[in-house]
Formats: C-alpha cells, structure tokens, sequence
C-alpha cells in the first residue's frame, strides 16, 4: 500500500508518531527520502522492529561525488543508513527523469526557452521513472 502525505495511508518524514501505521504489517518499503539528513536513520530503525524485510531506496547518479553539497550530504545520510541496517536492501541511482521535461523541473524553463544543464557537450542519459518503479518492483 501507498503511504504519502495526502493518501489513504498518512505519512509525514517529520511525525515519527504515524510511522508505525504505514509500516504494519508490510515486508519491503521504497523510501523517497525527505530534503533534510537524518529521519531515514530512525524510519529504518522502526521498519526493521515492524517486521519489514526489505528496503528500496531511490538515491541518484553520484550520490558519493557530490561533496558536501546539501542534496549530496542527504543522499548518502540515507544510503548510510539503508546499509547500516539488518534489512535487504537495493539503493537505485538513476540519471535524471525523462518526465522531469513536462512536470515541474525543467517545464517552466522550457516553455521560456532555455534549458541550462550542467553537462556542456556529454549527452546526458534519461530514464522513464516506470522504469525505475519496475526495478523497484522487482528487486
């Protein structure tokens, strides 16, 4: 089952107190981590007394060469933290979304037209997050 901030299922990274609820009775998790280091650690604490068998974490591409940049610092917070426990765990590092062209990211820039990445003349590789799901599913 689904458990989001708006769902059947209510999840909020920051009420630790709804936790329990989203994790009963589940064997495998895919955890989206929040902007900020640090819950992942306790959330995976309390998945491994729930019961639950495995994890999949959604990281990205580079997660260890990103410095102490913040998105970089939260990544690995949390890939550290999927390692560090006693469940079975799968942490997915995919490029850039192809979907990211007609949702928020890259919509707005476009539809202005210009779309500046830092990747210079390297063709950067697109993944369709239903791919990534589909691995998510299957491991």
């Amino acid at each position: 089952r689904a458990a989001s901030r708006s769902g059947e299922t209510p999840f909020d990274w920051f009420d630790p107190a709804g936790w329990d609820v989203a994790l009963d009775g589940i064997a495998a998790v895919y955890i989206v981590a929040p902007a900020v280091p640090g819950p992942v650690h306790a959330f995976v604490t309390r998945a491994e007394a729930a019961g639950v068998q495995r994890v999949v974490l959604l990281s990205g591409r580079g997660a260890d060469t990103w410095g102490d940049s913040p998105f970089g610092l939260d990544m690995r917070d949390a890939e550290d933290a999927v390692r560090g426990s006693t469940l079975e765990w799968t942490i997915l590092r995919p490029n850039n979304f192809a979907q990211n062209f007609d949702e928020e990211l890259w919509h707005a820039p476009l539809l202005a037209g210009e779309l500046a990445l830092p990747a210079g003349e390297v063709p950067e590789p697109l993944i369709d997050i239903e791919d990534v799901a589909d691995v998510a599913a299957a491991v």
